[in-house]
């Protein structure tokens, strides 16, 4: 899920929230880190939001590089939106 709202500041912002049923530690900090690499790419065009995430779970039977290639795909759809 993703939340995002318009924001006074010009920086964009985000917060992550995964949960423990997300996986182990190890695939929760690597989604995490993931992720803010990828908002930092993209903090130009998200000017002005703060962004929300909360990962409940990931998906089941997944290759990892399948799953990040989604993620990416949401992503670039998300920042289509925004624009």
């Amino acid at each position: 899920m993703l939340f995002y709202a318009k924001s006074t500041q010009e920086k964009a912002r985000l917060a992550v929230t995964i949960s423990a049923r997300y996986g182990p530690a190890v695939d929760r900090n690597l989604f995490r880190r993931w992720l803010r690499e990828q908002f930092r790419l993209h903090q130009e065009v998200l000017k002005g939001l703060d962004l929300h995430f909360i990962a409940k779970q990931k998906p089941v039977q997944l290759e990892k590089t399948r799953y990040k290639e989604e993620l990416n795909e949401d992503f670039e759809r998300l920042l289509q939106r925004l624009r």
